[in-house]
């Protein structure tokens, strides 16, 4: 293969990209509005101020916007204390180290929806960061036949498939 292209529940392939010499590429489904956040809360850790009440708001600092979040908005793995490790956790070690090694991450969104956290994100991340979409949408319309049925799409794929040369690609789902 030329290039791996996979979902950061698999971190596991950046071994085997390691192994065959070949790009490794993320895709994330989330904007970067989420994945600045995101990085933020874990940086600067703003929701583990002390006395910090279950009522009150909080600010994520350093988004180009002012976020505030309440502690019984964020997600339990976020919440928890800090000394106790799950295997959540290590998932996200390993997402995060995964990610890291990888050539490029391709985010599912378009830089006019948002382009200050494109900016900023891009900024933070080492490896290369690319965006088009919304993608999503157009998989839900592939699900229920509206897209294949309105541009025959189906014809187009499978003519791009059968031009390639053998054995070029490797399509794997759970």
């Amino acid at each position: 293969p030329d290039c791996i292209f996979y979902d950061m529940y698999f971190p596991w392939t950046v071994d085997i990209a390691d192994e065959l010499h070949i790009p490794r590429i993320l895709y994330n489904l989330s904007a970067y509005m989420c994945y600045s956040i995101m990085h933020n809360l874990k940086v600067y850790r703003p929701h583990k101020q002390p006395n910090l009440d279950e009522s009150q708001s909080f600010v994520v600092p350093g988004l180009p916007d002012e976020i505030k979040f309440k502690l019984s908005q964020l997600t339990d793995d976020l919440r928890k204390p800090d000394d106790q490790k799950t295997v959540f956790d290590e998932l996200l070690e390993q997402i995060g180290d995964s990610e890291e090694r990888s050539y490029g991450i391709v985010h599912d969104t378009f830089y006019e929806l948002e382009p200050a956290y494109v900016d900023y994100y891009q900024k933070l991340k080492k490896p290369k960061c690319w965006h088009f979409g919304p993608l999503s949408h157009f998989a839900s319309k592939i699900r229920s036949k509206e897209l294949i049925f309105e541009h025959n799409n189906n014809e187009i794929v499978i003519d791009w498939l059968n031009a390639q040369k053998p054995k070029s690609g490797l399509y794997v789902a759970f």
